[in-house]
């Protein structure tokens, strides 16, 4: 594992050296072209268009490093820079007088770039020195041909380059050396960092363990404690509904009940002083009695439907039916109650809208609306009118009462809530509650729109078809 960190190393070096050499040459050729020319050497076009022919290929190749296409194999990568710069110079040779030339040192300085810049082991140096020692020994020998014009020439620029690569190839060996020895001493203080950080990662690991849980006990022992508040909070809230319930709920059974033992006790002393009564005032005192039976059968109705909707056993027995037939059938029966409050009752309907729904309940709906409507509206016109749509029916009921405020209109349609004070009002605070919540059995939801001043409309929203089964609850 360390071996192969090593190589990335070197690798991530010989492609930084790759790109300085890249562009040294890409430097150096031109600039060796202007000194040519401000010294008016006598072949200045023929070695200015090796060189700048040279750096535009440096120029190219850089451009490729930027863009990440070049080094992908860092030493072959370098061997061919070198190659080029190698080349490029005994070009420049060759061009002259071949071997004869003073150029020939330009080769020199390739080996010497390569020892300097690229992070080599011997092996990889020697066989960089003796591609570059081929390059201009091959093409020169070409060149001239044998025998020699001049081989003291030839053989002193040989040697000269030996040596060069010799020196070079010394120095990569002496300095990969150092360079696996820095590397493996740095390897040993990072395993050794390595354990220290394992050691304090694993300390404080049960550290954050122990804390952990001491603020998950905490937490559960919060949890637990806001269940229990809670828990008394509802318990309070029930118990001051139950309260409330019972005291509404006994006001608002004896009223009626008063009512009819007092029609009941004239009837019966008159019958016992055997006194004749009027046949009008006994249709009056039956009349009352049958009112105020209707009032407690729908107070006793109401208590049993919300016993049955906290129990989840409020059924609906949805079948097919005609809305605006169930809905006239309701208005009717509340019109004689409305003219006797002088309160105008006006019905917009359709004229059928058929659908599945639970005749009984959506009747039920309707009651409780306009009976809301006449109690609430200050004896104005109250409106219904039906509409359907492509999947629902909607019946709206209008009143021109003293509206609701926004902070009130949901409250209003939970239990015991009432718009108004109990002191003005009768009633067990049941009504808008059932109504949400035979609504909500049929797939449908009731709304308010309501503002201080402008009456209040409550629209119930119900699918044309409800999913049949005989024990549909709420």
């Amino acid at each position: 594992m360390q071996e192969a960190r090593f190589q990335q190393l070197l690798d991530e070096q010989s492609r930084r050296g790759c790109q300085l050499l890249i562009l040294l040459a890409a430097t150096l050729f031109p600039a060796f072209a202007l000194l040519d020319y401000f010294t008016q050497y006598p072949d200045f076009f023929v070695l200015s268009a090796i060189r700048l022919s040279t750096s535009f290929l440096y120029v190219l190749l850089y451009f490729a490093c930027l863009r990440g296409w070049f080094p992908r194999k860092p030493y072959p990568s370098a061997l061919f820079v070198l190659a080029l710069a190698a080349a490029s110079i005994t070009l420049m040779c060759l061009m002259l007088r071949g071997y004869q030339s003073r150029y020939y040192a330009g080769v020199n300085l390739v080996i010497l770039a390569a020892g300097l810049i690229f992070p080599w082991n011997a092996r990889q140096m020697g066989l960089a020195v003796l591609m570059i020692f081929s390059i201009y020994a091959t093409a020169v020998l070409v060149q001239a041909g044998l025998p020699l014009a001049s081989p003291d020439t030839f053989i002193n620029n040989i040697s000269f380059l030996a040596a060069t690569g010799i020196i070079s190839t010394a120095s990569a060996h002496f300095h990969d050396s150092q360079r696996r020895e820095s590397f493996a001493r740095y390897a040993e203080i990072e395993n050794a960092r390595d354990f220290l950080r394992a050691d304090l990662a694993s300390g404080q690991n049960s550290l954050e363990t122990l804390l952990n849980e001491i603020a998950q006990r905490k937490s559960d022992l919060e949890e637990a404690s806001l269940s229990l508040r809670q828990a008394r909070d509802q318990a309070q809230v029930a118990l001051s509904h139950r309260e409330e319930f019972i005291s509404i709920a006994s006001h608002e059974l004896k009223t009626p009940l008063t009512s009819m033992r007092l029609q009941t006790q004239l009837l019966y002393k008159s019958m016992q002083k055997g006194q004749e009564i009027a046949p009008d005032k006994t249709e009056k005192m039956l009349e009352t009695l049958d009112k105020q039976t209707a009032r407690l059968a729908h107070l006793v109705d109401g208590i049993f439907d919300t016993s049955a909707i906290r129990s989840g056993k409020l059924e609906i027995q949805p079948a097919r039916t005609e809305l605006v037939e169930i809905v006239r059938e309701v208005v009717d029966q509340i019109k004689n109650r409305a003219r006797e409050e002088g309160v105008e009752l006006r019905a917009k309907f359709p004229q059928t809208i058929h659908g599945s729904w639970d005749a009984m309940r959506i009747q039920q709906v309707v009651s409780n609306l306009l009976t809301n409507a006449l109690k609430y509206g200050h004896h104005k016109p109250v409106d219904i009118s039906l509409a359907a749509g492509p999947s629902h029916a909607e019946i709206r009921v209008r009143d021109q009462g003293p509206g609701i405020a926004r902070p009130d209109q949901e409250r209003i349609f939970e239990r015991f809530e009432r718009g108004h004070s109990a002191q003005h009002v009768t009633g067990l605070g049941l009504g808008l509650y059932i109504c949400r919540e035979i609504a909500r059995a049929h797939g449908g939801e009731i709304f308010l729109e309501s503002s201080i001043g402008e009456g209040s409309t409550f629209t119930v929203r119900l699918p044309l078809e409800v999913r049949a089964h005989s024990d549909a609850r709420i």
